[in-house]
């Protein structure tokens, strides 16, 4: 009877971290389109990112000042750990992921980044001693499967590839695994926010460096562009990466992964609904099929998890 009560009381936050990683995913997939408006409108990736950062960090230090102050104190050892996290995780992804796109196809570049659930189970399973159950290995299948077909990758001909385009969609995966699994590490220590606030800044540092203040302002934005940075920057940023990072303090960082994968079918749905887009059968049913993954994926047993210690600026 112990048993049971101690396996409900830690399938209360799991239930719930769950819940968080599919808002996350949910807040990326309809941001997508917000950015499509504002690709429309001239804006290239690599401002809309350096926007989307800075405005993080911005909001996120305004809210620790006036609500949480306690939220904005952070060691001065450990900025190293949230220097990488930001530069080598949180930006590095972006910018491996957008060049990806410009040369292959955008089904190929997602399905790429889409291995990151494959890294990190790798890794967890090699280094951490994570086990891998059968319903969690089914479920990665299920999630890339259908991620795949949603995305359309049946129309890619791959022996057409661009193979610089390729190796940057792999280092977007890459990436992607190394802030889940990074990121994670620093939830010992701190709040999920305060992670994601000082990454998000130390990334924007770097999109400042990529493209100074005399040519991000030598470009003026509308009224309409700005409300979109903005709704960008707190609905598909700020929202959907704290929520991500809650959802690691409690699950393993493959089902946490996994379940993100939910995002190029909430990205397909609201382009369908909203902008006209068209969605084939092929892709509903990568759509059912990453549901599925998720489902068959919070049905099977949720270990306790033990988050390890930051020091000297980094995890041990």
């Amino acid at each position: 009877m112990k048993d049971m009560g101690n396996r409900k009381h830690r399938s209360g936050p799991a239930v719930v971290s769950y819940l968080y990683a599919i808002c996350a995913a949910t807040l990326w997939g309809i941001a997508g389109t917000v950015a499509k408006y504002l690709f429309i409108r001239g804006v290239t990736p690599i401002v809309l990112t350096q926007v989307r950062q800075t405005l993080s960090f911005v909001v996120l230090l305004a809210f620790f000042l006036i609500v949480r102050r306690d939220l904005a104190r952070i060691r001065l050892r450990d900025v190293p750990y949230l220097a990488s996290l930001g530069i080598a995780g949180l930006a590095m992804v972006q910018i491996c992921y957008y060049t990806s796109v410009s040369k292959i196809q955008v089904a190929a570049a997602i399905l790429l980044e889409y291995m990151a659930p494959v890294l990190i189970l790798v890794y967890a399973a090699t280094f951490m001693k994570e086990k891998i159950t059968l319903a969690k290995f089914g479920a990665l299948v299920l999630a890339v499967t259908g991620c795949s077909l949603v995305a359309g990758i049946y129309n890619v001909d791959f022996l057409k590839l661009n193979l610089t385009g390729v190796v940057w969609g792999l280092l977007s995966a890459v990436f992607f695994a190394f802030y889940t699994l990074y990121g994670q590490a620093g939830l010992g220590k701190y709040n999920a926010m305060t992670l994601f606030a000082y990454a998000s800044c130390f990334g924007a540092v770097l999109w400042w460096v990529v493209n100074p203040p005399s040519s991000f302002f030598a470009v003026k934005y509308s009224g309409s562009t700005w409300l979109a940075f903005l709704f960008i920057a707190v609905f598909g940023t700020i929202l959907p990466y704290v929520l991500y990072f809650k959802s690691l303090e409690c699950l393993e960082a493959s089902r946490v992964s996994i379940t993100s994968t939910l995002e190029p079918v909430m990205a397909g749905a609201v382009a369908f609904l909203f902008i006209g887009e068209t969605m084939d059968f092929l892709q509903m049913t990568g759509g059912v099929l990453v549901i599925a993954a998720i489902i068959l994926l919070q049905q099977s047993p949720t270990p306790e998890l033990a988050h390890r210690p930051l020091q000297d600026g980094g995890p041990l």
